[in-house]
């Protein structure tokens, strides 16, 4: 929805947008009108689909330090504003517990508790 103020556009930010339930938001926010930038793991299938919905697409892990500071940043500097932030970024891993790395269990902790 454009801000009917300045007639200008919402800028929305989806972490994980670029596949799954983010993309669907992500795809749903510009239909509804809003900019979107998807941040997400590198990859030309990410990009690719940000293109497809003509949202800035940020190649980004977020686990990174700093990491999240600087994509904000950049949908700033680029789309001029930020205003709706969509923390999909996530994934399941599934191992017997003997298997499960203390590694994994932090990386998955950092992306889906930390970096929101």
């Amino acid at each position: 929805m454009p801000d009917t103020a300045t007639d200008t556009p919402r800028v929305a930010l989806v972490t994980g947008g670029a596949s799954g339930i983010g993309f669907a938001c992500a795809q749903r926010l510009t239909a509804d009108g809003l900019a979107v930038a998807i941040a997400d793991l590198p990859g030309e299938r990410a990009a690719a689909n940000a293109a497809a919905i003509g949202a800035l697409f940020v190649a980004v892990d977020l686990t990174a330090d700093g990491a999240c500071e600087n994509v904000v940043d950049q949908v700033v500097a680029t789309l001029g504003a930020l205003d709706v932030l969509v923390c999909s970024a996530g994934y399941q891993h599934i191992d017997p517990i003997p298997e499960f790395s203390p590694e994994r269990w932090r990386h998955m902790l950092e992306l889906m508790l930390t970096a929101p």
